[in-house]
């Protein structure tokens, strides 16, 4: 089974926590999306995971380390092209060049860092290829293919730069005659301009074979220097000069391709740490941010979470102005069932367990101030909106139907959290099918948290049974001159004093009636209010009865 689905990664808005890991280099951001969570026999691994985030926080460069992993360019397509014997070009060279000064950059970085004793975030050194990369030593940013890779093109070059000073010379001594001889202006493009009126001038350049008319406008004839025979020679020389440097360029690019290839191995291994340290910093980064810890990692199937946060839900409570109530949960039984007002944060918390749970198992630090987590095979939430249009289901046949689906592998470390089960139903149906699906998770492998309203559903003494603190210990009075004074904010100012705290009961017969209280706070008709209480007491004894 599927660890976690995408539908509920939005459900718990583990998305909200993945979109603040922001590494900075395409490798990075490449192995992010590939990130995978560690399963139950893989609590050695994830340990590691979060010893290296630990170590990265403790480096005091960080801010080096991600400007160096920032200017590393993604030449995976290039690497790939020299294992293909690719011929590269000048432009891929000078690429790989930057490459490797950009490791050996972060290597320098990385020393006296505790990182480099993770054998796979070491940067392995490829000296030779740099070498062959930059023959000269000169430790420039630029590349070119220079002359010591081959004696053969040394020497092509040689003979190009002497022929090409011959037709240099050659060309200036013409333009010198002409000039000398013509008395005459010679422009940038060789040309001479010569006005239509100067017939005598026009009628000597005719019997020049070294002029020849190019070109005319209203007012001059334009004529151009022409070639020598010997001009024409040593053109027709360079010309093949050219070709043979062409092709001994091409064999010394084809010598540095397979240099480039012998060390591909190095430089896979060079970039799967470079992707690993990119997301390590990330990680780190998002770990001060959120004020995240580091979780203790057990191999019982456990989960604790002191003052426990959801991130998402904390960040709107900030900026509207409210303190945000971390919740305490302790799931060491199989089952926990969690009741309360509707508007007393059940579903928030149901949430942040998986939250917490999910980014345990990403190797991430997790946002509370303590968390001992056994690891799960997979995490499931339901909350009650799956209606699936496409299906024709209706919301409860859609929670059922997703409920069938998991309760078939209950028997394995699941983490199974379902909210409000059965709320599309009748109230007699759904506290029937809500005791007996907890009666059958408490015989399952998997951690389950319930919440419901219908009580007496957890009546089994192995089942952990939470209430939300809800209204507790708060002035009446001083709630309702609240309300009579801004009575379109009344449930804004009812949820001011809400204690969403979880604490335990031992029986149902203490949940508060949060429901009736609020609305009695609401101004609900004192006389709905007592046949409610009347008709809840009346349900009650025939319950207990």
């Amino acid at each position: 089974m599927e660890f976690i689905t995408e539908k509920t990664i939005k459900q718990i808005n583990f998305d909200y926590i993945l979109e603040k890991l922001n590494p900075v280099s395409s490798y990075g951001k490449k192995y992010k999306k590939k990130l995978k969570p560690f399963l139950p026999s893989m609590e050695k691994e994830l340990m590691e995971e979060l010893n290296k985030i630990e170590d990265t926080l403790k480096t005091r460069n960080r801010l080096d380390l991600i400007s160096v992993i920032a200017h590393i360019k993604d030449l995976s397509e290039t690497f790939e092209r020299a294992k293909n014997d690719d011929i590269l070009d000048v432009v891929e060279f000078f690429e790989i060049k930057n490459f490797i000064f950009q490791i050996e950059k972060l290597a320098k970085n990385l020393r006296g860092s505790s990182l480099i004793e993770y054998n796979d975030l070491q940067i392995v050194p490829i000296n030779t290829l740099m070498k062959k990369l930059d023959p000269r030593n000169d430790k420039l940013k630029t590349f070119y293919i220079y002359d010591e890779y081959s004696e053969k093109l040394s020497n092509i070059r040689q003979e190009k730069k002497e022929t090409e000073s011959k037709i240099k010379i050659e060309k200036k001594q013409i333009k010198r005659n002409v000039k000398d001889k013509y008395d005459v202006k010679i422009n940038l493009r060789n040309e001479i301009l010569v006005n239509k009126n100067n017939e005598e001038l026009i009628l000597q350049i005719k019997k020049d074979n070294l002029l020849v008319m190019s070109g005319e406008n209203y007012l001059n004839l334009i004529y151009t220097i022409r070639n020598t025979q010997e001009i024409d020679l040593l053109e027709n020389k360079l010309e093949k000069i050219k070709i043979e440097e062409e092709e001994e360029e091409l064999e010394v690019r084809r010598i540095l391709t397979n240099a480039v290839k012998e060390e591909y191995e190095n430089i896979v291994k060079n970039i799967k740490a470079i992707s690993k340290i990119d997301i390590l910093l990330a990680k780190a980064i998002y770990a001060e941010r959120t004020n995240s810890v580091k979780p203790i990692i057990t191999t019982k199937h456990i989960l604790k979470i002191e003052e426990g946060r959801h991130l998402k839900v904390e960040n709107m409570v900030k900026k509207s102005g409210k303190d945000y109530i971390p919740i305490t949960i302790d799931l060491e039984n199989r089952v926990t069932c969690i009741t309360g007002a509707n508007m007393g944060g059940k579903t928030v918390a149901l949430k942040m367990i998986a939250q917490i749970a999910a980014a345990a198992q990403y190797g991430l630090y997790v946002p509370c101030k303590y968390a001992e987590i056994g690891l799960s095979d997979f995490i499931y939430i339901s909350t009650g909106d799956s209606q699936s249009i496409e299906e024709g289901l209706s919301t409860f046949g859609a929670e059922i139907f997703g409920l069938k689906e998991i309760l078939e592998n209950t028997k394995h470390k699941g983490l199974v959290l379902i909210d409000e089960l059965a709320r599309g139903t009748n109230p007699s149906e759904g506290y029937a099918i809500t005791k007996a699906v907890i009666n059958y998770l408490t015989k399952e492998q998997s951690i389950s948290v319930i919440t419901t309203h219908y009580d007496n559903t957890a009546s089994d003494k192995s089942i952990q049974k939470l209430q939300v603190a809800g209204l507790k210990n708060i002035d009446n009075e001083k709630i309702k001159d609240q309300l009579l004074s801004s009575p379109n904010k009344g449930m804004e100012i009812v949820s001011q004093y809400m204690d969403y705290r979880l604490i335990k009961v031992q029986n149902t017969k203490q949940v508060p009636k949060d429901a009736i209280r609020i609305a009695k706070l609401m101004g609900l008709n004192e006389q709905i209010i007592e046949e409610a209480v009347r008709l809840l007491i009346k349900d009650k004894n025939t319950i207990d009865s």
